[in-house]
């Protein structure tokens, strides 16, 4: 029992990895999202942390099911042979583009916040993944495990603090124009293209049973919890915030220690993000490529650091976009699949 409870634990950190990223951590991204709808972001908050839930646990009820091992049969199965292979190319792309991105960002992260150089900087962050990567599937989980705890005390502590700080400001926001119609189609859009790598990375690890449902029902009430008290955050102090690029930073306020932290905090989100990459895509091509697996692990590193020049902020504005159109796609195939077998699946979906 208590191996059953810890293995699922280990899945819904690792489901909360995959998912966090540069762009929840900064809170940019919820502020985009959520925040900018005022009072009715929250709303669009709790859908997306239950619809995370939701199609985590059936994802992971899904692979237990049909017993596939990576995500290319989890498409197939879902999508039908011929579109299946298109979006599976296209993920596999995703997947290197999306690990280009982290690179990008851990090197632009610390050379803001630690003034160090660009190769020493992807050498640290490449060393960490190397040494994760090299454990194979329990060191994913175990760096997972190690930084998801850590990650998620200190937000709670930044945005605990802000929300004090701004404790009896209004939550109205100004009105902005909006890039996306109503905080109810934003809400959708934030799951489907999070879904993509969310979806990837659960059916990439090893599934032995199906209690192992509760590992994506935990990551995905977690992440929605982090990223109401975020929104939270945001929205009683926009005054602060309004127009910066890294918002959370700015609610640390004027605490070298606690800014310290968050630093750490996105250096850590951008890491499991990039390990929730690398990983899939082993997982996807090493067992169909005559090259050893660490020796691929190290081409692939080493040609994701030769883009990183072009930009953290240019590779998400040119790339993020094809992760949307993606995750309908996907999105689409999982709601499906739910409908036809989610009542099957049930009956083990409470057996611990």
């Amino acid at each position: 029992m208590k191996k059953t409870v810890g293995h699922s634990l280990a899945i819904a950190n690792c489901y909360i990895g995959a998912l966090i990223g540069a762009g929840f951590a900064s809170g940019q991204e919820l502020f985009q999202f959520f925040a900018r709808f005022s009072c009715h972001g929250l709303f669009g908050v709790v859908l997306a942390g239950l619809l995370f839930a939701a199609l985590g646990g059936y994802v992971i009820s899904y692979k237990y099911a049909k017993r596939i091992s990576s995500y290319d049969q989890m498409l197939i199965g879902l999508l039908g042979k011929k579109l299946g292979r298109i979006i599976d190319l296209l993920i596999t792309f995703m997947l290197f583009a999306g690990l280009v991105v982290m690179l990008a960002g851990c090197r632009a992260t610390l050379a803001e916040q630690f003034k160090m150089e660009t190769i020493p900087a992807l050498t640290l962050s490449c060393a960490l993944i190397l040494f994760t990567m090299f454990h194979g599937e329990q060191g994913v989980l175990q760096f997972n495990n190690l930084l998801i705890p850590f990650l998620g005390i200190v937000t709670i502590m930044v945005a605990g603090y802000a929300i004090y700080r701004g404790w009896g400001n209004s939550l109205f926001i100004p009105p902005t124009s909006f890039a996306f119609g109503s905080w109810l189609l934003s809400a959708i859009l934030y799951v489907s293209y999070n879904m993509v790598l969310g979806s990837v990375i659960l059916s990439s690890l090893e599934i032995d049973r199906p209690s192992c449902f509760w590992g994506g029902v935990i990551g995905g009430l977690s992440l929605g919890f982090l990223a109401l008290i975020i929104v939270l955050a945001l929205m009683w102090n926009f005054h602060y915030i309004a127009g910066e690029e890294v918002p959370m930073l700015i609610l640390a306020g004027d605490f070298k220690v606690l800014k310290l932290l968050y630093a750490l905090v996105l250096l850590a989100a951008m890491l499991t993000t990039a390990v929730a990459n690398l990983y899939s895509l082993i997982k996807r091509i090493g067992g169909k490529s005559p090259v050893p697996t660490m020796l691929l692990v190290i081409l692939l590193l080493g040609s994701a650091c030769l883009i990183t020049p072009f930009g953290f902020t240019r590779l998400i504005a040119g790339l993020y976009p094809l992760f949307g159109y993606l995750g309908f796609v996907l999105l689409g195939g999982i709601l499906v699949s739910f409908l036809r077998n989610g009542f099957k699946y049930a009956k083990s979906y409470f057996k611990i």
